[in-house]
């Protein structure tokens, strides 16, 4: 039984066989998909969220101001 054998995730304790995948870290911890997915739609909500209380959603890169705009 190697390092990879008992490798878990972080976040829920998965063990890499009963997952899809396990991502290291540098310092040996690990992420599973499936906390990965989790995650990602955390983040997507939050910025959705962050988007609507700053009027954001949908700006462009043309739509930003130019810097003697702002000046």
């Amino acid at each position: 039984m190697g390092f990879r054998d008992n490798r878990r995730c972080a976040f829920c304790g998965s063990v890499e066989k009963d997952v899809a995948f396990l991502i290291p870290a540098p310092n040996g911890v690990c992420i599973c998909n499936n906390c990965l997915d989790a995650c990602n739609m955390i983040v997507e909500e939050a910025m959705a969220d962050q988007d609507s209380k700053t009027g954001t959603a949908g700006l462009t890169f043309e739509d930003l101001p130019k810097p003697k705009q702002i000046k």
